[in-house]
């Protein structure tokens, strides 16, 4: 994937100076005036912002393992990649203190599997749970393997059960109630027949629409687009 960020400013030769930037695959390809870019290529339009090659910090406290009601390696590098910084040195003031083999093997496990890595193309998104969901969608849009897309979902038999659960007893109820008052003064007892028989059915519809209503999924859009 390629990105071309327009316009913005960066540090050069002891000054700030307008220029666009060329990133591909995550990596710059050039930087200069009016860079030439392939066809495929994503402009972003950035104003003159000013754009900095990510910074480092040497002296961050993760916390973890030990004192994570303080900070975790998650929140810190999320904070840190939120920041700029795309480098940071944590200290080991920690629990157990990362001071032999095995301590030190625990502390990079748990930076494999938690710390924040800046690319949000390979990740599921800040705060994400981490587990693999499947599911079949249409694809109008001719998007191919490993390309980020959108998907939207049509939900219109899970808002139509919903609809009915809802109205239905209510309806019953109300209607009952208004019957058994108009015949003899039994408004309470045939509204609250009214409603246990709207309250049957709805649970009758839910179970048919459970076992049969499918939800499709449809590629809408790639990422980049939206």
């Amino acid at each position: 994937m390629r990105i071309c960020f327009k316009h913005a400013q960066v540090w050069k030769d002891g000054s700030l100076r307008l220029a666009d930037i060329l990133v591909a695959d995550g990596r710059i390809v050039s930087i200069g005036d009016r860079v030439s870019c392939p066809t495929d290529t994503v402009c972003i339009e950035v104003h003159n912002a000013v754009i900095f090659p990510g910074f480092v910090d040497v002296h961050v406290h993760l916390r973890e393992p030990g004192f994570s009601y303080k900070e975790t390696i998650r929140t810190g590098t999320l904070a840190a990649a939120h920041g700029g910084f795309a480098h940071v040195a944590a200290m080991p003031n920690l629990n157990p203190v990362p001071d032999c083999k095995a301590s030190l093997e625990e502390e990079l496990r748990r930076i494999r599997e938690s710390a924040c890595s800046g690319d949000c193309h390979k990740c599921s998104g800040c705060g994400a749970a981490k587990e693999t969901v499947t599911f079949t969608a249409k694809n109008p849009i001719g998007a191919r393997r490993g390309e980020l897309v959108k998907v939207e979902s049509e939900t219109a038999p899970v808002l139509k059960a919903a609809a009915v659960l809802y109205v239905v007893p209510l309806v019953l109820f109300f209607s009952g109630y208004y019957l058994g008052f108009r015949l003899g003064g039994f408004g309470a007892l045939v509204g609250g027949l009214g409603f246990v028989l709207g309250i049957a059915l709805v649970l009758v519809y839910d179970r048919k629409v459970a076992r049969k209503a499918n939800i499709d999924y449809t590629i809408t859009a790639f990422a980049r687009k939206i």
